[in-house]
C-alpha cells in the first residue's frame, strides 16, 4: 500500500532540502472501488495541506497507483498520511511498524526538510571521535600551579575516587587524580595510532569540581589542567597528527562557586549572589534574592542562566567572547552541553559566531532524547547528540542525532522466526538513519568513549590494554576501518 522507506512509494527517501518535490505513490485494492485519494501534509506548527492524488495505472491484475508530488518550500518537520474514498466511505491510511501503510491508526509519517544550503565540516566525515575526560586521562607529572588549597589531590592514579558522602552528607567532587593537557599531548602519538582525528574534551575551563559541569570562569583554562598557553600546543601538536580538537560548553548554568555567582565568596570580584550590583546579577533569577534562585534540575550549585540577557549573549556569543576566544586559541569546535534547555535564538548567535571565527568550526548539540517517535534537532548547529525529548524547533541548518550510523540500510526483512525485539531495534535505527539530513548522515563520524582510566602501557605493543577500574582488561571494541580498540563505543 505504502512504505515510506522504499522508492517504489516516495522518491527521493530520506531527509530533503527546501524546494526539493517529493514523489508520492500509494498503492491500493481494485475492490475498494477509489474514487479520490489525498496526502495530508502538516508543517509542525503550519496549516495542513490536502493535496490531490491521480490515478496512474494499474499495479498488476487487482492493484491500482495513485500519486501525486509535493514540494515544501520551508524547512521544518512534516507530518503526514493519506485519505481516500471508497465504495466502504472514507478511509485513512496511517504509518504500521517499520514505515508500512496501515487502514485506521492514528500515526503519521515524518519528512524531514533542512535548509538545502545545510553542510558539515568536511573534516570530521568519516572520522573517530574520541572522548576524554581530563582529570582521569593522563597525568605528564608537570608541577600544578595556582591550585585552590581546597582540592584534594590524590598521590595513586590506580586509587577510586572519592565517591561517598562526606560527614556533612554531602558528594562534593573535589577530589583530583591531576589528568592535564600536557598529559594528552604526550599520548597524541597513541591516539594518532588508534585512528582518531578528533578529540572531545569534557569541561577544561576552571571549576572547583573534578567533573568541571560548573564553571567558575569559562575565560581561563583550570590551573590543574594547565593554561591556556597548554590548550594551544595541544591543539597545534594534534593538528599536525591530522587531529581536530572539539570541547564542552556549559552555557545553560554556571557553578555558584564562580566569578559570575560568588555564593562561596572565593573571588575578590561580587559576583551575583553578593551584591545586585553585580554585573553578572541580571544573567540570574532569583525568588528573592540571594538564597533562593533557578538552577538546574535544583541542583542549588547549578545557577541557571537567564540566556536571552544581552550581557549574557555577548559575553558568550560576541566578537571577542568565549566562543570565539577558544576557537582563536586552537580549538576546533564546541560540543554544547544540554543544548535542549537553550535557547534557539542562543543556538542560532552561538552558531553565527564560531562559523564567523572558523567557517569550519564544528557545532555539536547534545540534549535530551527525541520523545513520541519524533526526532530532536538543534536550529544553527551542525549535529546533536540526544538522550530524550524534541524541544520544538525549525530544521535549517543543522543535522540531528549524532550517531554511527550509515548513509543507508537495506529493508528490514519480517521473516515470522524474526525476534520482535530485534525487528523493533532495526525499525529503530532505520527511522533514525531516515530522519537525517544528507550532509549530517555524511559527516557523522564514529564517536568514540573511552573510561576516565587511562590504559597502562603494555611492553609488548606500546600502546595501552584497556582496564576496568579494579585492573583487570576490559573487552576490546573495534573502529571503522580496522582502527585499534577503545572500549565503549556510541
Amino acid at each position: 500500500m505504502f512504505n515510506s522507506r522504499s522508492r517504489k512509494y516516495r522518491d527521493p527517501l530520506g531527509a530533503v532540502g527546501d524546494g526539493t518535490s517529493i514523489h508520492f505513490r500509494i498503492t491500493l485494492p481494485r475492490e475498494l472501488s477509489c474514487s479520490a485519494a489525498h496526502l495530508v501534509m502538516q508543517r509542525e506548527g503550519g496549516q495542513t495541506q490536502v493535496l490531490d492524488m491521480f490515478w496512474c495505472g494499474m499495479n498488476g491484475n487487482n492493484q491500482e497507483w495513485w500519486e501525486c508530488h509535493f514540494t515544501p518550500e520551508v524547512p521544518g518537520l512534516y507530518f503526514y498520511h493519506f485519505e481516500i474514498h471508497t465504495q466502504r466511505g472514507s478511509q485513512r491510511i496511517s504509518k504500521g511498524f517499520a514505515g508500512d501503510g496501515i487502514f485506521g491508526g492514528n500515526n503519521q509519517w515524518q519528512l524531514t526538510v533542512y535548509d538545502k544550503n545545510f553542510q558539515t565540516p568536511d573534516w570530521l566525515e568519516g572520522g573517530v571521535m574520541y572522548q576524554i575526560f581530563p582529570d582521569r586521562f593522563y597525568n605528564s607529572g608537570q608541577p600544578k600551579t595556582a591550585v585552590p588549597s581546597d582540592r584534594r589531590l590524590h598521590s595513586q592514579w590506580m586509587k577510586q575516587p572519592d565517591w561517598a558522602p562526606n560527614a556533612q552528607g554531602k558528594i562534593t567532587n573535589t577530589d583530583f587524580f591531576g589528568g592535564d593537557l600536557h598529559g594528552i599531548e604526550e599520548k597524541l602519538p597513541y591516539l594518532k595510532s588508534l585512528g582518531v582525528t578528533c578529540l572531545y574534551l569534557n569541561p577544561i575551563f576552571e571549576s572547583h569540581s573534578n567533573h568541571r559541569y560548573d564553571t567558575a570562569d569559562y575565560s581561563k583554562v583550570d590551573p590543574l589542567l594547565g593554561t591556556e598557553e597548554d590548550f594551544s600546543s595541544l591543539c597545534a601538536a594534534a593538528k599536525k597528527l591530522g587531529i581536530r580538537v572539539v570541547i564542552d560548553g556549559v552555557f545553560s548554568h554556571t557553578g555558584s562557586d564562580s566569578v559570575y555567582f560568588n555564593r562561596e565568596g572565593r573571588y575578590p570580584t561580587p559576583g551575583a549572589y553578593r551584591s545586585q550590583e553585580s554585573p553578572y546579577y541580571p544573567w540570574y533569577t532569583f525568588h528573592p534574592w540571594p538564597d533562593s534562585y533557578d538552577c538546574w534540575w535544583n541542583f542549588d550549585t547549578l545557577p541557571n542562566v537567564k540566556e536571552t540577557d544581552p550581557s549574557y549573549n555577548t559575553y558568550i556569543n560576541g566578537e571577542e567572547g568565549i566562543v570565539r576566544k577558544w576557537l582563536r586559541a586552537g580549538a576546533s569546535g564546541w560540543r554544547l552541553d544540554v543544548a535542549d534547555e537553550l535557547p534557539d535564538a542562543f543556538l542560532d548567535q552561538l552558531t553565527a559566531a564560531a562559523k564567523k571565527e572558523k567557517p569550519d568550526a564544528l557545532v555539536l548539540a547534545a540534549g535530551q532524547a527525541a520523545g513520541h517517535g519524533h526526532e530532536l534537532s538543534f536550529p544553527g548547529c551542525d549535529f546533536g547528540l540526544s538522550f530524550g525529548k524534541r524541544p520544538q524547533t525549525v530544521c535549517r541548518n543543522r543535522g540531528e542525532h549524532l550517531r554511527k550510523l550509515p548513509a543507508s540500510l537495506p529493508a528490514a526483512p519480517d521473516e515470522p522466526h524474526r525476534h520482535p525485539r530485534h525487528r523493533a531495534g532495526f525499525d529503530h535505527l532505520r527511522r533514525r538513519t531516515c530522519g537525517q539530513p544528507g550532509p549530517g548522515v555524511a559527516g557523522c563520524p564514529d564517536a568514540q568513549r573511552r573510561p576516565a582510566r587511562h590504559r597502562p602501557e603494555t611492553p609488548a605493543s606500546g600502546l595501552s590494554a584497556p582496564v576496568s577500574p579494579s585492573g583487570s582488561p576490559l573487552p576490546v571494541l573495534r573502529g571503522r576501518g580496522g582502527h585499534g580498540g577503545i572500549p565503549g563505543s556510541l
